[in-house]
């Protein structure tokens, strides 16, 4: 009896061993055209750099205002604004476009990945 319980009390612990070690999700591959990596890679690091400038020019005039430096009149102010607006719209070129597109494939990788058909 006691050869036969040695055994299954092996298998169970490695059982459980498995469990604990087997957590990580199965990797996915994404496919990309050679125009969509490019145009993906040129784009992203442009945008990293425009997010952290957006985040910076808005903790300003959070800040400017926040403080009265700024009126909500001031024509310093409006000029900001509009001048961040133009920043962001000329992104929707390249930083955006590039987001955009890895943004499609993850998904289209998502629904691959769970058997549906569309994305």
């Amino acid at each position: 009896m006691t050869q036969t319980a040695e055994p299954q009390t092996e298998l169970n612990h490695c059982r459980r061993a498995r469990v604990v070690t087997d957590t990580k999700p199965p990797a996915v591959t994404i496919s990309l055209s050679k125009e969509d990596r490019d145009t993906i890679e040129d784009g992203i690091g442009d945008t990293m750099s425009l997010i952290h400038d957006a985040r910076a020019v808005f903790d300003f005039l959070a800040t400017g205002l926040v403080s009265g430096y700024f009126g909500g009149d001031d024509a310093a102010f409006a000029s900001i604004l509009r001048l961040s607006a133009r920043a962001m719209k000329s992104a929707e070129a390249n930083e955006i476009k590039a987001l955009d597109l890895l943004d499609l494939h993850l998904r289209r990788a998502r629904v691959y990945e769970t058997g549906g058909t569309t994305a």
